[in-house]
């Protein structure tokens, strides 16, 4: 992955991919929900938002964030049944009990699940990042900006200088300057000036992780010898075991460098790799044969890194799987225990 400091504004290595082209798309309203008064010929997030909500409150209404005469009846039906003041519009006074009435029904925690549904799961360092395509009218700069759907916030924008007219892509990395976005529902949209259209206002909501589960098979996490801190001769168990099948499949959590990979009595066939978003290592042992990556290399989220085995001093077939904190490991670092964030991984991705 590439470490480069990375501004705000960013120009990245774009590809090209088929898309018709078009007239320049309609500058969209950056408002979070509740911030402005909503009426007709509003259009953005914020009305994506008053739509959906309509919809879980029980006025069926079609979410395309724009505030038409179909929204402004529907809005006008939800306030005859709420005995509001009937005029079609929106006020920040009337969003703010709009979303009271969301989280007597939802619970406050559940707000952001209520919207229009994220897509596909997009990981930190993945060879696939989310991007969106569009149609370029002349050679120049392509602004995207990074949408956080549950607050219709701008978390980040991405410039992508084309080359020539035609079809174009532009994809972001994840990161906000040199962190990566938290985890979150994210979508990809044109700035309001753009030389290019985009095929729809807004780009594929997708959900953003940092990691991926690494055994992807039927596993267990074994009885309490198998949590960090049980006793071994002479040491402490340094890691979470993870049982499965010889030759279920073991993918890099989240990518990085390999910071080694090799062989050792104990740990057998073992890489460890440095984690290009945490900063933290993460190790994987017993692998039933030698990882075909490297001392050096770099390896993407979700790469397929080896085989659960049972080589070196293991009992039964499983990933032996650490967490080192930076500096790293043992480079200044320590193993921590891993069981919690391995079962909200595996939960999740």
């Amino acid at each position: 992955m590439d470490t480069a400091p990375r501004g705000r504004r960013r120009t990245i290595t774009a590809f090209v991919a088929a898309l018709c082209c078009g007239l320049a798309a309609a500058p969209v309203a950056h408002a979070a929900f509740g911030d402005r008064t909503l009426k007709r010929g509003s259009r953005g997030h914020d009305v994506r938002v008053l739509q959906s909500w309509l919809t879980h409150l029980g006025v069926r209404t079609a979410v395309d964030g724009i505030f038409g005469a179909g929204t402004e009846r529907r809005l006008k039906t939800f306030e005859r049944r709420q005995r509001w003041r009937v005029d079609g519009k929106l006020t920040p006074r009337d969003a703010r009990k709009m979303r009271e009435l969301m989280a007597q029904r939802f619970g406050a925690n559940d707000l952001r699940t209520t919207e229009p549904a994220a897509g596909r799961q997009v990981f930190l360092g993945a060879r696939r990042k989310p991007s969106l395509e569009v149609a370029v009218f002349q050679p120049g700069p392509v602004t995207v900006e990074v949408v956080r759907a549950d607050s219709g916030e701008v978390v980040d924008v991405v410039t992508s200088e084309a080359p020539a007219a035609g079809p174009h892509t532009v994809a972001w990395d994840g990161f906000v300057g040199k962190k990566p976005a938290p985890e979150a529902v994210y979508y990809l949209r044109l700035a309001g000036e753009s030389l290019a259209r985009a095929a729809a206002a807004e780009g594929e909501r997708f959900s953003f992780r940092h990691h991926k589960f690494p055994v992807r098979g039927k596993h267990s996490y074994g009885d309490d010898n198998a949590r960090f801190g049980s006793a071994r001769d002479g040491h402490a168990h340094q890691g979470q075991d993870v049982f499965a099948e010889c030759g279920t499949n073991v993918v890099a959590a989240q990518g990085g460098k390999v910071i080694y990979s090799g062989y050792h009595s104990a740990a057998g066939n073992y890489i460890v790799i440095r984690g290009a978003g945490s900063g933290e290592d993460y190790v994987y042992m017993h692998l039933e044969r030698p990882s075909r990556f490297k001392t050096g290399a770099t390896v993407s989220t979700g790469r397929s890194i080896g085989t659960v085995g049972d080589t070196g001093n293991a009992r039964g077939c499983h990933l032996h799987f650490e967490l080192w904190s930076a500096p790293g490991w043992y480079e200044g670092g320590e193993p921590y225990d891993p069981y919690r964030r391995l079962r909200a991984w595996d939960r999740c991705c």
